[in-house]
């Protein structure tokens, strides 16, 4: 749905009518296209809406990858590249790959492994957030895939990032610094255990 704000008696405009799942859009700067995720085609793919077409070519799929999850699109700030994660099941790599809108012929290139993506104010580098098991950690690389910043480890959760095109200021609103303020309570204790009725070999420790 896309909801007007200038005009609060607006309705909202509906934007999609299928029966699969579309969700997470990401409007293009020029606000004519979105890119979305959907299911429609069998699997998650991303899909462009066109805004100034009303036929029935609106939608295209892009990334047009079966056997592969596509999640998390973002595009560039100058409205030329879209990239998106990808976890692919056939020989496709997973990670974050870039489609250009002006060559819209060639299909995404692979960048680097990743969950998410960010992109700097030029266009020209990525954030990712890697996720295991256990770490979050954050990457950067270049459009060619090189790599710009070795996986750095991080100390919490990352649900989500944006590369600002300043530095923030150094007195940092007030939501960030109350959130930095936060201590929040360990999810495990440490604790010992030594059973009286074991001997000194047999102790356990957990």
């Amino acid at each position: 749905l896309v909801q007007p704000i200038s005009d609060s008696s607006a309705k909202a405009i509906r934007l999609t009518n299928n029966a699969a799942a579309d969700h997470s859009p990401a409007w293009e700067p020029d606000g004519r296209r979105i890119a979305f995720v959907s299911t429609r085609g069998g699997d998650s793919d991303i899909y462009l809406a066109d805004l100034n077409d009303t036929s029935g070519g609106r939608f295209i799929n892009i990334s047009n990858t079966p056997k592969a999850i596509e999640s998390h699109p973002i595009w560039s700030r100058d409205g030329h590249t879209l990239a998106w994660a990808s976890n692919a099941y056939n020989d496709r790599p997973n990670g974050i790959y870039i489609w250009n809108r002006t060559t819209p012929h060639i299909p995404a290139s692979w960048v680097g492994e990743g969950n998410r993506a960010a992109w700097n104010a030029r266009g020209d580098s990525l954030l990712a957030m890697l996720k295991s098991e256990n770490k979050n950690y954050l990457t950067a690389y270049a459009l060619d895939g090189a790599l710009l910043l070795q996986p750095y480890p991080l100390p919490g959760t990352l649900d989500g990032m944006i590369w600002l095109p300043d530095a923030l200021p150094e007195e940092l609103p007030k939501s960030y610094s109350d959130s930095a303020a936060l201590t929040p309570a360990p999810l495990w204790e440490k604790k010992l255990s030594r059973p009286e009725a074991l001997s000194v070999r047999q102790n356990l420790s957990e």
